[in-house]
């Protein structure tokens, strides 16, 4: 992300009434000396530790029970040399604490169970009698992801003068604010200045400590929830299951789509999105409208910068004289709404990353409306799949191109078109569908299976090449996509082993002979072939095998008596796989497969054999 803030010629941009006051990285102006006092100097037994770690002060340590108290004490852990002016937020400010709960003991005896600390400060401007010690309550939630960074805002109203526990008066004046000395973070609940004490373990990592103004007191989350013309954008957040991130330290630069924007969506589109399982879509397009790392305001922009979004793809963004626009098509409408965690532009159309941009479709009309996979259309609809996959799946879709169904064999497609074959093209296409997940290319790992409609699974490998399928097919185009699921285009269409229920019968020895003699005909690689290409050029059949194994090192070396056995073997497997084709182009009009291909060879042979008893034939083509 570093690369979009140099970009935009600016680091991330804290206003004038937003400012952090503490960090743990060595910075001169915001780092300090940290020591803890825990209740053994009130007779009790709690004790904590503090460290600094990877730029985060470490504080982990157990609150017990004071015995002679029958309550349980206190740790805390203060700071060293600390002067700052904070009344530039004004008492309607708050502290922001930005930490995470260290997930190292989650699940052991010594985990953290303790909710309620308190960030505290002293003022020298206390007043009168009073010490000027303030405490303000700071609630952890238990439930939140461990070892995730978490923005804890903390007003300045719910701040109360406290003395051992015990109240001396109400919040900060503007006075007190302008002359504090020392900040301490501390366990226990306070209420108006009153201490209740809880015993349990803690182990916080403190990130840093900010201040800001009512005006950007508000996170994100908090921002969007508060503005009226962003409540479809607040429910999509919830839908989307991205409320917690948006409400983490940030910084964000968020272009957030108002009610108009998201009505300009068809009623459908909008309601399929909201829907939990298309949660992935619809987390793909909030993510596209997020620069994480950087909050960025309009007066930084220059006339035309490139930033990439959460979601991994970029927007392109131009400011001009008649404002700031996002990919050409949708206007920033309000500019610069800060929020503590980063900033908030009002857009007025909802952008749509080019990954889901057929969401509006569903995958038959996505593919209706795609020119390279109008053969997938026809075939969809002579196979009578089109209704399934109109339906709500989600689906994944591995849809062949054009140019892939030209790779098969012109009767073999036609053959497939056949209604009489329905059986045979319904397994085909039901082969390239995953049923009950949309899964994009980011979700794949370097190797997986997955089960098909049609029963069997794919082998799908991801790559620095790309994605292929079963080790022959290419995704040409990924992630296209649809209100029902997402289509990935193929080079290659992929052919079931069974679906002819094919099972080979021929001895484990002449297994390897059959499959190579198939290879080396198999020119697309396709994992099926032709009969009528091949039905009528037996000794054109021998130099092929022949040619193809010169071609692979594999000529065999020996005596020419040797050689001469062997040219004379493939001229009779040659002669075998001609009258294989040709029955097959005459009784099946279809394509056949590497596993009939055998069977047929290894009957072949077992006719020859009962006449001819393995003698040397003279072979003519027919």
């Amino acid at each position: 992300m570093k690369s979009v803030i140099c970009l935009l010629g600016a680091a991330a941009i804290v206003s004038a009434t937003e400012r952090t006051i503490v960090t743990f990285d060595g910075a001169k102006a915001t780092t300090f000396n940290w020591y803890t006092s825990d209740d053994p100097v009130m007779g009790g037994s709690s004790k904590s530790a503090w460290q600094l770690e990877n730029n985060r002060g470490s504080w982990a340590g157990q609150v017990k029970i004071v015995s002679f108290l029958g309550a349980p004490g206190f740790c805390s852990v203060g700071s060293y040399g600390y002067n700052g002016d904070w009344s530039s937020v004004g008492v309607d400010g708050s502290a922001v604490v930005h930490l995470r709960i260290n997930p190292r003991n989650k699940g052991m005896p010594n985990a953290q169970t303790l909710t309620h600390f308190a960030l505290q400060f002293h003022s020298s401007k206390a007043g009168g009698y009073k010490k000027g010690e303030f405490a303000c309550p700071m609630t952890i939630d238990l439930k939140a992801p461990w070892g995730v960074s978490k923005a804890i805002k903390i007003p300045f109203s719910s701040c109360s003068q406290s003395w051992r526990g015990q109240p001396e008066g109400g919040p900060p004046t503007i006075e007190q604010l302008a002359s504090i000395n020392r900040i301490r973070f501390s366990t226990g609940a306070f209420s108006k200045g009153k201490e209740t004490g809880y015993a349990g373990h803690f182990d916080l990592e403190l990130e840093r400590v900010d201040i800001v103004s009512a005006a950007n007191s508000k996170n994100i989350v908090e921002l969007a929830a508060g503005t009226k013309d962003l409540s479809t954008l607040v429910a999509a957040l919830k839908a989307g299951k991205l409320v917690s991130a948006l409400e983490g330290p940030g910084p964000f630069t968020v272009f957030a789509p108002s009610n108009e924007a998201f009505a300009k969506l068809p009623e459908a589109t909008l309601k399929s999105l909201l829907d939990p399982k298309n949660i992935k879509q619809l987390d793909a397009i909030l993510e596209y409208h997020v620069v994480a790392g950087a909050a960025v305001y309009s007066k930084d922009l220059k006339s035309e910068q490139e930033v990439k979004t959460l979601e991994g793809q970029k927007l392109t963004v131009r400011k001009s004289l008649d404002g700031v626009t996002i990919n050409g098509k949708s206007k920033v409408t309000t500019a610069d709404v800060g929020a503590s965690n980063g900033v908030v532009h009002i857009i007025d159309t909802v952008l749509i990353p080019p990954s889901v941009s057929a969401v509006s479709k569903n995958i038959v009309e996505l593919a209706a409306g795609t020119k390279d996979l109008s053969t997938l259309v026809a075939a969809l609809k002579a196979g009578k799949l089109v209704s399934a996959l109109e339906g709500p799946g989600p689906f994944t879709v591995f849809a062949p191109s054009n140019e892939a169904f030209a790779k098969l064999p012109e009767a073999t497609l036609k053959s497939l078109l056949d209604p009489k074959n329905i059986k045979q093209l319904d397994a085909i296409l039901e082969y390239h569908v995953v049923a009950g997940a949309a899964v994009y290319s980011k979700d794949l790992k370097s190797e997986q299976e997955v089960k098909t409609l049609e029963g069997q699974k794919l082998t799908v490998r991801k790559s620095l090449d790309g994605v292929t399928i079963n080790g022959k097919s290419k995704v040409t185009t990924a992630d296209v996509g649809a209100s029902n699921g997402v289509v990935h285009i193929i080079d290659t269409v992929l052919i079931p082993q069974s679906h002819s229920g094919c099972i080979i019968r021929v001895p484990k020895t002449l297994q390897p002979q059959y499959a190579f003699e198939f290879a080396a005909l198999d020119k697309n690689q396709n994992d099926f072939l032709d009969p009528s290409e091949f039905k009528n050029i037996g000794v054109k059949l021998a130099n092929r095998f022949d040619s193809y194994r010169s071609w692979g090192g594999r000529r065999l070396r020996g005596s020419w008596s040797q050689l001469l056995r062997h040219k004379l073997k493939e001229k009779r497997d040659a002669m075998r796989a001609a009258k294989v084709f040709r029955k097959f182009d005459e009784n099946h009009s279809h394509y056949i497969s590497l596993c009939e291909f055998e069977n047929s060879m290894y009957h072949e042979k077992l006719e020859d054999d009962k006449y001819n008893h393995d003698a040397v034939v003279v072979v003519h083509d027919h």
